[in-house]
């Protein structure tokens, strides 16, 4: 009578797993090094430009297509402008750019309707929200969750930036009210 054999090691322990096989299952499955298309086409675009800071990148791109400045990158799903991504790195030369080129101050992602100042706010990026504001951004928006960019930078306990981004939405609220009449 044949002896009974000991099922296999599991699958992590066994020496083809560890090295990234020759199996079937190894072979069909990608590459950590592969990129999606998606991620190729965001590296590509002057989203990535402006959230690395690559000024001269990002002013050909946008000299090339003035679009650029102003819309989402091809395959994009999320909705994140150039704008958004340069507002959260904190980079401000590409945020003065891109506002120069015609991006929108106030340009809300699909999903979550946060804006650059949104962005800005909960890096704590204070330089980056006070041109935003100069520029017409919206200080009492709030984004999806009906959070405001001072109740983001309050939440990343930016106790004084929030109450920077505070008092110049009332005294935006105040003079708008004022100027009315």
């Amino acid at each position: 009578m044949p002896r009974p054999q000991a099922p296999p090691p599991p699958l992590l322990q066994q020496p083809e797993h560890l090295l990234g096989g020759d199996c079937a299952c190894c072979l069909a499955a990608p590459s950590p090094l592969q990129q999606t298309l998606s991620e190729l086409d965001h590296s590509r675009s002057a989203a990535a430009a402006a959230a690395a800071g690559d000024l001269p990148r990002l002013r050909r791109m946008v000299a090339k297509d003035p679009r650029a400045a102003v819309a989402a990158p091809r395959g994009s799903t999320d909705g994140f402008t150039a704008l958004h991504h340069a507002s959260r790195s904190g980079n401000l030369a590409a945020v003065s750019l891109l506002l120069e080129a015609g991006a929108d101050p106030n340009v809300e992602t699909t999903a979550g309707r946060a804006t650059p100042l949104h962005r800005a706010a909960f890096a704590g990026h204070s330089e980056v929200c006070e041109l935003l504001l100069e520029s017409g951004a919206a200080a009492g928006r709030g984004d999806g969750d009906g959070e405001t960019p001072a109740f983001k930078a309050a939440s990343q306990v930016n106790f004084i930036f929030s109450f920077f981004l505070s008092l110049s939405f009332f005294l935006s609220f105040f003079l708008s009210f004022f100027l009315s009449f």
